[in-house]
């Protein structure tokens, strides 16, 4: 049987700038705990869960209380200030398309997929770069493939630069502020993934990094 990929890649590069961040010794010890990272990664497979099996409720309860927090396009987060390209435009927009989308199957943890992930965050974490394409010319595919056969018609991957919860990770990739394409959200909702692999981790000049790769077994 031919094998063929499509493959989805989009990144989420700081739609939120911020003008302060938290960098103490203490503070950056508990982020990069390896207990804490796996208890982000899991959360992140639960809050992406959440979008896709309710969408309407996922944009009432987490989307809509969005828009309070913003003054012209600055918004605050936790008392800091971020910057964004479009403001409380792309929020009421997400909170329009979630009310309309239909819900989705869950995405499964697949082990080999966090491993994919968690080359990248390595690779780049280290280096302070962004992208999908790794130091070693790497693409998405590539990575998924030192852990899986060619069985994977569909591979995506989504990142994150820069946040460091689950909310604010799976609702901004939702948002997709200053990406007219909504890339993201079209990814993070895509009915034919029904598998995930989530890292997270250090990054030189984000601070956090966190790759989230999909993917749906050809045989299914």
């Amino acid at each position: 049987m031919n094998k063929s990929y499509i493959i989805f890649i989009t990144l989420l590069f700081l739609t939120l700038i911020s003008t302060q961040y938290p960098c103490d010794a203490a503070s950056k010890e508990y982020f990069y705990a390896p207990d804490h990272l796996q208890r982000l990664e899991d959360e992140i497979i639960l809050e992406m869960n959440k979008a896709r099996a309710n969408p309407h409720k996922y944009a009432e309860s987490t989307i809509k209380p969005m828009l309070k927090r913003f003054t012209g396009k600055k918004y605050n987060l936790q008392n800091k200030i971020y910057s964004t390209k479009e403001g409380i435009t792309a929020v009421e927009e997400c909170y329009s398309v979630l009310l309309k989308t239909k819900p989705t199957g869950l995405l499964h943890a697949k082990e080999e997929l966090r491993m994919a992930a968690q080359d990248h965050v390595r690779d780049q974490g280290r280096a302070g770069m962004i992208g999908h394409i790794g130091n070693d010319n790497s693409s998405p595919i590539k990575r998924v493939k030192r852990y899986l056969s060619s069985d994977y018609i569909y591979i995506g991957e989504n990142i994150s630069y820069g946040l460091s919860t689950a909310q604010d990770i799976v609702s901004f990739l939702l948002i997709n502020d200053g990406m007219p394409s909504r890339g993201h959200r079209e990814i993070l909702l895509n009915p034919k993934f029904n598998l995930t692999g989530v890292a997270c981790g250090y990054h030189k000049a984000y601070k956090t990094m966190c790759v989230i790769v999909y993917g749906r077994l050809q045989k299914e």
